[in-house]
């Protein structure tokens, strides 16, 4: 995360700050503090054109503001004022999804969806709005996709020797919901229909579905093998629009509110 920093040539202030105890260090916190904001609303403001944008997405930005003392009376030398402006990583320490919308990306599938990278689709987000975070019950993180078995055999998808619409009636029928079987036995196989599940849907293809009111919804697409994620370098745009003027500026305003008080 880059650090922000007083670059200035603003002689005449500093000799001015220095006649003040703690003068210079408080003004200089004061300066990156605000260049900080100012980094991090332009950044915002690029996110908003980011398809997943949402309070959790913008919620990651974050802003470690300087502090002029180390201690009651112990203030700062104007070197080591800096304040931190960036993303912060996901708990257990994995990266940001930001991470790879800012420096690029190779997304792959992995075993547990059958080496395809899984998509979420707006069914997946509450109320069907694809601005808003997955549903907890569907994070792949703290929800693992299930693989269905009639029996010892898999089921699912087009290994498992049954054509779409077979598929898709024994899905029904065996999960204690077709209409044309009143007398179906219910779950039959013992299917954990509160987990999402890999299933060959008839229209759509492979994918990732799930039970909601007495209907199967795909939540998740599962074509690809890969995904390219291009760079955006969103978040170095916005600290390099923060030029070194604008920065002496910041420092000029502070240092003379400093000095009217």
């Amino acid at each position: 995360m880059p650090a922000i920093k007083v670059k200035t040539n603003t002689k005449d202030f500093i000799r001015k700050l220095k006649k003040h105890h703690g003068g210079l260090a408080m003004v200089g916190a004061d300066s990156v503090n605000t260049a900080a904001k100012l980094v991090k609303s332009d950044y915002n403001k690029r996110l908003d054109k980011f398809i997943l944008r949402n309070k959790f997405t913008k919620g990651a930005v974050r802003i470690f503001k300087s502090r002029p003392q180390r201690g009651a009376d112990n203030f700062r030398d104007i070197k080591d004022i800096n304040a931190i402006v960036g993303v912060m990583k996901m708990k257990g320490g994995r990266d940001h999804y930001l991470l790879k919308q800012e420096i690029g990306d190779v997304k792959k599938g992995f075993r547990g969806t059958k080496s395809k990278v899984p998509i979420p689709l707006s069914t997946s987000r509450p109320g069907n709005q694809h601005r808003k975070p997955i549903k907890r019950a569907l994070r792949l993180t703290s929800a693992p996709v299930q693989e269905l078995k009639l029996g010892t055999k898999k089921f699912g998808s087009g290994s498992d020797g049954f054509s779409p619409r077979q598929r898709w009636a024994i899905l029904y029928k065996y999960a204690g919901l077709s209409a044309a079987d009143t007398s179906s036995p219910g779950n039959k196989y013992g299917w954990d229909l509160g987990k999402q599940f890999i299933f060959e849907g008839i229209k759509k293809g492979l994918g990732v579905f799930q039970l909601a009111n007495k209907k199967f919804k795909m939540v998740r697409t599962l074509k690809k093998s890969s995904v390219v994620i291009k760079a955006r370098h969103k978040f170095e745009k916005a600290v390099d629009k923060l030029t070194p003027q604008m920065m002496e500026t910041i420092f000029k305003r502070s240092a003379s509110r400093f000095l009217r008080k």
